[in-house]
């Protein structure tokens, strides 16, 4: 039973490591974009403000006018119906907010995101640890369990 258990639980960190990896990989893949977008951007300064100032926009359709815009579809050659659901708009530098407490409160979500991702591996670690002891059915157990759900 122990050794089912160790390998599911080797499993599960195998998918967690793979997760983890590939989103870093997304995002750096993101992040080098962004630096060639802004070392080519350096020549034109109106550019740059507009990309040292990027909003995300969340869109919803007008009643009645969902499919309002299109994309070409180049294997059909046709254009599709879309509906645009987010964006990201680059305002000018005197319609942009003060990015110093954007930038704070970035920081403050990303310390508390690893803080609680490290809590729930600690969490997830020791239950393991406490199940290969023999010790399953305890309150510390459920404690542990209502912690990794969020509750």
């Amino acid at each position: 039973m122990k050794k089912r258990l160790n390998i599911f639980c080797l499993l599960v960190l195998l998918v967690l490591g793979i997760s983890v990896y590939m989103n870093f990989v997304a995002n750096m893949a993101g992040f080098m974009i962004g630096v060639e977008a802004g070392q080519s951007s350096l020549q034109d300064p109106e550019k740059l403000q507009y990309l040292q100032n990027l909003v995300d926009v969340s869109l919803r359709p007008v009643s009645g006018h969902i499919l309002v815009d299109s994309v070409y579809n180049e294997v059909t050659a046709s254009f599709l119906p879309v509906m645009h659901g987010r964006m990201i708009v680059g305002l000018p530098a005197a319609d942009a907010s003060p990015s110093i407490w954007k930038a704070i409160w970035t920081l403050f979500l990303f310390l508390a995101f690893i803080i609680l991702v490290t809590a729930c591996i600690v969490f997830f670690i020791r239950l393991i640890i406490a199940i290969n002891k023999s010790d399953i059915f305890n309150w510390k157990n459920v404690y542990r369990l209502y912690k990794m759900g969020g509750v």
